[in-house]
């Protein structure tokens, strides 16, 4: 659920780690108890290296302690535990010796892996969340755990930025403050998809004159990386400029969210999966479609039935979300096409 590409961000501090400490290959990897074995989620370096990393990292998360070796001064091999509340792993490094070893640059990654651990980690707990959040809405008990837990990444993640920031000062080397600014590029990125997941679950309940597309802005930064990884192709295309209306900013966030999901699960069995997302204005008001291509399941005389076999949850969510804003939910079906579903809103007088 949580829209933040850990995986992307740790990959790209590590690839500027490799060229500034001599590194030839980084690895992140998790273990996985039913595989018995080592799972890459990041890995900088030539393949032929996996295959010593792997070997590396199997020694860390075993023994669960680093791992800081020089083999007789032609080489070095470097590796720290990362550890998640639901994720366990490592990150390992192997070099040549030609270029002097960094090990705050590699403790800094070490950090940033274990915060990638733990948002990987709430990512799968907030998979299970969802599956609750469309049976039964959205719970004040289980905002509080996420926000909890998403405050309790923040320390950390503070800490991580604010080195980076502290050795890009220190740094001589312009290519070492390119690197160091782009572990605080990642740090940031994480913290704004932590901020975006707590603005969702926290609604203010508020009532007020709002910019539409804000509100699906925000409901992509929350599931777009979900639907990438799952294989599905995402557009959306956004008119500028629109007209403003009048709503819950929070509610228009998880209406969206919901026909999201709903567009999610009805392409789930199709290969080349596609979902289509827009907002115009039509006739004097607002009008936000999500479209994909799945089999044609969904009727709208079933729309108001919240589990009807052939509807799901959260097409029920959206469209109590929407109507409570004062507009319209509208359903068409084509076979062999897909199913398109917009939300019609009156603009704000």
């Amino acid at each position: 659920m949580l829209q933040i590409n850990a995986d992307t961000a740790l990959q790209s501090a590590a690839q500027h780690v490799v060229a500034l400490n001599g590194a030839q290959a980084i690895g992140v990897a998790w273990y996985e108890p039913a595989r018995r074995d080592v799972v890459w989620g990041a890995l900088v370096g030539p393949p032929e290296a996996q295959a010593v990393l792997t070997g590396l990292a199997q020694r860390v998360i075993h023994s669960d302690a680093p791992v800081r070796e020089v083999d007789d001064g032609h080489g070095w091999v470097w590796g720290a535990p990362v550890s998640g509340s639901a994720l366990h792993g490592a990150l390992v490094a192997v070099g040549n010796g030609s270029q002097p070893v960094q090990p705050a640059l590699l403790v800094l990654l070490a950090e940033t892996a274990t915060l990638a651990a733990e948002l990987m980690g709430e990512r799968q707990r907030s998979a299970r969340l969802q599956r609750w959040f469309t049976a039964s809405g959205r719970d004040i008990a289980g905002s509080a755990a996420l926000a909890g837990l998403a405050h309790r990444i923040n320390n950390p993640l503070t800490t991580v930025i604010g080195e980076a920031q502290l050795l890009q000062t220190e740094a001589t080397d312009a290519s070492a403050q390119a690197g160091l600014a782009a572990i605080e590029r990642a740090g940031q990125r994480i913290r704004d998809g932590i901020e975006s997941v707590l603005e969702f679950l926290q609604g203010n309940g508020l009532t007020e004159t709002m910019d539409v597309n804000g509100s699906i802005e925000a409901a992509l930064r929350l599931v777009t990386s979900e639907l990438e990884g799952a294989g599905v192709r995402l557009t959306a295309r956004l008119a500028p400029s629109l007209p403003l209306v009048r709503a819950n900013a929070y509610d228009l966030t998880e209406a969206w969210v919901h026909l999201l999901v709903n567009a999610r699960q009805a392409v789930s069995a199709v290969e080349a999966s596609q979902i289509r997302l827009a907002s115009t204005v039509r006739n004097g008001a607002i009008l936000v479609t999500v479209a994909d291509n799945g089999p044609v399941a969904v009727r709208r005389r079933r729309l108001l039935q919240p589990f009807a076999p052939d509807t799901s949850g959260s097409l029920f969510l959206a469209w109590t979300l929407v109507t409570r804003a004062g507009g319209q939910v509208l359903v068409a079906s084509r076979p062999g096409i897909g199913t398109t579903i917009g939300a019609r809103l009156p603009v704000a007088k």
